[in-house]
């Protein structure tokens, strides 16, 4: 099992591509792939799937998928996401999804929280002056391969909210529609 740590910012795949391409340089075998499917960056969780993706056809390897939450350390914690006008709350006990991830108003935060529980987040929050921790790949990739499989999901983006479509502005008087 092989992890890499970086910080991806807006350069998100040149770094990730780089790393995926020094791996398969190594001849290593690959019997199984797992990724994180989320909740997180919307950018960050779609390019990683496909990339995930694109290695198993080439490879001819399993997939697997895993909720992102699960890749902190310890049994029961809580996670939290800064998901712009609410937060996304995630709790795990015993290794498990208690529920899955769900959107609160910023104001019930206080009322979710479990003060003797590790929250992780990989966000700066200001409601809690708290170091950002990421899900570690190596743990999530190890939680997959050695406990229930009832952690293993299909490997497609898991999202907090629908999507959107932004309707195009009405055309300039004169301009025809092509």
């Amino acid at each position: 099992m092989r992890e890499e740590v970086f910080a991806s910012g807006r350069n998100v795949p040149s770094r990730l591509f780089s790393i995926l391409q020094s791996f398969l340089q190594t001849g290593e075998k690959i019997d199984e792939l797992i990724v994180g499917v989320g909740p997180g960056s919307y950018s960050g969780i779609r390019i990683g799937l496909s990339a995930a993706i694109g290695l198993r056809l080439i490879l001819g390897c399993q997939l697997h998928g895993i909720c992102s939450a699960l890749g902190y350390p310890g049994d029961s914690y809580q996670v939290v996401l800064d998901a712009r006008d609410q937060f996304t709350w995630i709790d795990v006990a015993g290794g498990q999804l208690l529920t899955e991830p769900v959107g609160i108003p910023c104001e019930e935060f206080a009322t979710k929280r479990v003060s003797a529980l590790s929250i992780y987040s990989p966000d700066l929050l200001v409601v809690i002056p708290m170091e950002r921790t990421w899900p570690s790949a190596s743990l999530l990739g190890k939680r997959v391969l050695s406990e229930a499989p009832s952690w293993r999901r299909k490997a497609v983006p898991m999202y907090l909210k629908a999507p959107h479509i932004t309707v195009s502005k009405k055309p300039l008087p004169g301009l025809q529609s092509l």
